[in-house]
């Protein structure tokens, strides 16, 4: 049975969990973008990979002899990690990554952003690759302890372009699991602008994680933002929001959009989907959590004084709540995620109130009525945050740069506060490590991340 962070009280909800049901609390999100290193497929000391496949078409920039990479950090060693040659089917996962967590991708250096999910059974790991002979959104299966599935090697699940990216995953109401993805459809010369045009795509699978229909779906296509989507099962349905644009007084304005998909992963007419908007502002960086009776939507309206707010909605996308969590503070706010932790939803977001980006987080009551005063995560210069929750206490992980990049998790206690210090989770200094995604396992009663670590270029997935 799936639980889509479904609980009426942290009773109910921790209830759910000590069952052993699943919890949907797939996070990720970001205003960086997660590009990777490059998009060679050789080994990291620049050998070709093994002999099943063919040699790729260049080594990544440093390697054994300890040049500095394409980062312009310290080289980890020439350890061989095959990568699958340019026309090849992808080759063995070996962990070269140094840490405690497992690298589960198997093209050094064209993995990024991945988000995490637990079935009952077994985990799913999807992302965004970068691989030049066949780019697109690739899936890993994990057992509960980590261990890849069936020893299989990544699946091809949606094809794409080098620049796909931002990969979610969540269960159908009725069986199978869709994922969705932003692509570009007007690739460019211009480094700083890559892509002139993106799309938001969509596909189903069924409950073996093959792909469904030929083609994936096109949810909405050919405007010049990033598109940021985000997938959630609750109230018997499944939802998905995005960025999107749209004219208003003469400006092309980001707005959010919301939607309910159906079971073949496209949107659905009914109930009409949903359009935010703010006159003179961008509407930005939406993201989707749920409990037993309510959908909530968590949002930025940019500026030199952003607001962050979150709206509640019934299975019919009609609204009954939108609630300021952040307003009147000076300085920007982005990536703001949301996890419902059994009587409150908690949220986390990028804020530049002190003029660099620390994360903050608060609690907002299950009706919206009551908001918590927020609280600072780290010291400074922090990204992308994740949340999850256990059915009472929750969970905030995002990576800083005290050598590198570091993810760190913080843990806050049933009130919203903090509860001990911030602790690293993965190296500093050996590892550069972003872009994690946290989820809570109803079944073992534990978390689990994955992240990009760019200075091994894999995709890693963490018990904690």
């Amino acid at each position: 049975m799936l639980v889509s962070g479904k609980g009426r009280s942290r009773a109910a909800w921790a209830m759910a969990l000590s069952l052993g049901m699943t919890v949907w609390t797939a996070c990720g999100g970001g205003d960086e973008d997660p590009a990777p290193r490059d998009g060679s497929a050789v080994n990291p000391d620049g050998s070709p990979g093994d002999a099943s496949n063919l040699p790729g078409t260049g080594g990544l920039a440093g390697g054994a002899d300890g040049a500095p990479d394409g980062l312009g950090l310290p080289d980890t060693g020439g350890v061989a990690l095959d990568g699958g040659g340019v026309g090849g089917g992808g080759g063995n996962v070996v962990n070269t990554c140094q840490g405690t967590g497992l690298a589960i991708s198997n093209q050094p250096g064209a993995s990024r952003a991945p988000a995490l999910s637990w079935d009952g059974t077994q985990y799913a790991v999807v992302w965004g690759d970068a691989r030049a002979d066949a780019p697109g959104v690739y899936l890993a299966r994990l057992t509960a302890a980590g261990v890849p599935v069936g020893g299989s090697v990544p699946l091809l699940v949606g094809a794409g372009s080098v620049l796909t990216k931002n990969a979610e995953i969540a269960a159908l109401p009725a069986g199978g699991f869709v994922i969705v993805w932003e692509d570009c459809e007007a690739p460019t010369n211009d480094p700083n602008m890559p892509c002139a045009a993106w799309s938001v795509k969509s596909r189903t699978l069924d409950a073996s994680y093959a792909p469904q229909g030929a083609v994936a779906n096109t949810l909405s296509a050919g405007k010049a933002v990033e598109r940021r989507p985000y997938v959630h099962t609750a109230l018997g349905r499944t939802f998905v929001t995005y960025r999107d644009a749209q004219p208003m007084g003469g400006l092309t304005l980001e707005v959010v959009h919301v939607a309910v998909l159906d079971a073949a992963g496209a949107e659905a007419t009914t109930p009409a989907p949903v359009v935010l908007s703010n006159p003179g502002r961008n509407t930005a960086f939406p993201y989707l959590s749920g409990n037993d009776s309510a959908l909530a939507l968590a949002y930025v309206v940019g500026g030199a004084s952003a607001d962050v707010k979150v709206a509640l909605y019934d299975a019919n996308l009609t609204n009954t709540a939108d609630v300021f969590v952040r307003q009147g503070m000076p300085g920007d706010a982005t990536n703001v995620q949301a996890a419902w932790a059994g009587d409150a939803w908690v949220l986390a977001w990028e804020d530049r109130r002190s003029g660099t980006e620390v994360v903050w987080a608060a609690q907002v009551s299950g009706d919206g009525a009551t908001v918590s005063p927020a609280v600072a995560l780290s010291n400074g210069n922090s990204n992308w945050p994740s949340v999850a929750s256990d059915g009472m206490n929750a969970v905030v992980l995002f990576y800083n740069f005290p050598d590198g990049a570091q993810v760190v998790r913080q843990s806050l206690d049933a009130n919203g506060a903090l509860a001990g210090p911030a602790q690293g989770i993965t190296v500093a200094g050996s590892q550069d490590a972003r872009f994690p995604d946290v989820i809570f396992n109803g079944t073992t009663q534990t978390y689990a991340v994955v992240y990009e670590d760019r200075r091994c270029g894999e995709v890693v997935f963490q018990p904690l």
